[in-house]
């Protein structure tokens, strides 16, 4: 679920703000 929500976070978003999302998720 996790990985589906980064997916979608850097589609509509930046490149940047996906790789942001994903370190949040994984901290």
């Amino acid at each position: 679920m996790g990985v589906e929500k980064i997916v979608r976070y850097s589609a509509p978003g930046s490149p940047r703000e996906g790789v942001r999302a994903v370190t949040t998720n994984t901290m």
